[in-house]
């Protein structure tokens, strides 16, 4: 009896070390897949807009003035493979709100088309747009977590069925019992329902996950030599200049997202009736932007390895060049999405706080830091909402010392996000403003 308890036990223990290797290797998956989509868009634009150049000079002299019209030709081309792309399979890659809305409503983000997603979502990265990786890498990363999902179920109805048919019960069997701790709440086989835990479920959960940031970081390591890196603000000091200057700071910033908000419903009314003309409007949309990029090239690309160079040497920048490449950049992310050279505005938007930052730091006598990320998280929090999200980013470039302002920011900033969004949800289509008291 102690011997078929103690192999009982031993299948047990044995089965829930495959099921977890099983899962961690799983996450690792997905963690893998963001990896290499990201050092992929490295390694291209690398390719593209240094190791070609560099090759190939190419240089037009205008009234004396050095021109360098690369980027508006690279910039066209990419517009015209950006367009022929979303002609042909439609508007891709979808935003993060509009991924996180389908997952909502449906519980399930389609995966049969990740190969549809991921060169739709590399294009305009590649190409110089001033959008950032996150709305594609949402998308994909989520179709794989349905995959990984609903392959799981299958499995878990098969094995249910073999129970209900009285097979002899063997390793594999006890190896795949665990397989039903990672579907929903319920799994329903054979008119029989096994309700799972929300300890289960987490659990699997954050397996997975450790699976994910370790492929992530090793694959990081792999292919760079400093894996993905971030600029880090210094330490942040708190005294009475900075107590005195936090509000204004965040006002600022408010004031900042506003402008974006403006910038977007422009872009959006101006690129409306290209709206079917998807080849016309993404090339357009690449003449303008590389034009703009040929004489302020900080104002492309998603803006990471951008701010840490800009962390690293701002003080070789003169004030009305940060402010110039802050609020050009603003116009040139809404430019993109409205263009067709969708994405996502978390990272562009970073950049843009950092540069605006550092020429507040010129003006305000207070600590560099506290100034960029105080002003950071009021400015994205207002022109995405979302401020859980931006603190997080927020705290990937800052200090533990500046969680606090970061976080109250970021909350405000938030907050008056959704007061414009539930405003513009009260305009009628025929302009009309409807002050309709909610109802209690």
């Amino acid at each position: 009896m102690k011997i078929k308890t103690f192999i009982s036990l031993w299948y047990k223990y044995l089965s829930l070390l495959v099921f977890a290797i099983f899962i961690m290797a799983c996450g690792g998956v997905v963690g893998a897949v963001a990896a290499l989509f990201l050092q992929i868009m490295h390694f291209i634009i690398e390719f593209l807009w240094t190791t070609i150049p560099n090759s190939i000079p190419l240089s037009l002299s205008v009234g004396g003035i050095n021109l360098q019209p690369y980027s508006i030709v690279l910039c066209a081309v990419g517009g015209l493979l950006i367009g022929l792309w979303q002609k042909k399979y439609g508007n891709y890659p979808n935003t993060l709100d509009e991924v996180v809305k389908t997952y909502k409503t449906t519980k399930n983000i389609r995966y049969d088309n990740l190969h549809v997603i991921c060169i739709a979502a590399i294009l305009p990265l590649i190409f110089g747009g001033s959008i950032g990786p996150e709305a594609g890498l949402a998308g994909i990363i989520a179709g794989l977590f349905c995959w990984v999902r609903d392959k799981y179920k299958t499995g878990i109805i098969k094995m249910l069925e073999s129970h209900s048919e009285k097979k002899r019960t063997t390793l594999r069997t006890f190896i795949n019992k665990p397989l039903y701790h990672i579907i929903g709440t319920v799994v329903t086989a054979n008119s029989q329902t096994y309700t799972i835990s929300i300890i289960q479920r987490w659990t699997v959960y954050i397996v997975a996950s450790i699976g994910g940031v370790v492929s992530f970081r090793l694959i990081g390591k792999l292919f760079s030599s400093d894996g993905l890196a971030l600029a880090r603000f210094s330490q942040i000091t708190f005294g009475l200049n900075e107590l005195l200057a936090f509000f204004p700071l965040i006002a600022l910033g408010i004031v900042c997202g506003a402008l974006f908000l403006l910038c977007q419903k422009l872009t959006g009314i101006i690129f409306a009736p290209l709206e079917e003309k998807k080849v016309l409007r993404a090339v357009i949309c690449g003449v303008v932007f590389g034009t703009v990029g040929m004489f302020l090239p900080y104002t492309m690309y998603s803006g990471e390895k951008q701010m840490l160079d800009l962390v690293k040497n701002w003080q070789s920048w003169t004030m009305p060049m940060l402010f110039v490449t802050g609020f050009v950049k603003i116009l040139m992310i809404n430019l993109c999405n409205s263009g067709g050279w969708r994405g996502g505005n978390f990272f562009p938007s970073l950049f843009c706080a950092t540069a605006i930052g550092f020429g507040l730091a010129e003006i305000f006598p207070v600590n560099a830091s506290f100034i960029i990320l105080t002003f950071m998280a009021a400015y994205t929090a207002m022109a995405l909402g979302q401020p859980l999200i931006v603190a997080a980013l927020c705290m990937l470039f800052a200090p533990l010392s500046a969680i606090i302002p970061i976080v109250i920011a970021a909350f405000i900033g938030g907050k008056l996000h959704f007061c414009v969004k539930e405003h513009k949800e009260r305009i009628q289509e025929d302009g009309s403003v409807v002050f309709a008291k909610k109802s209690k």
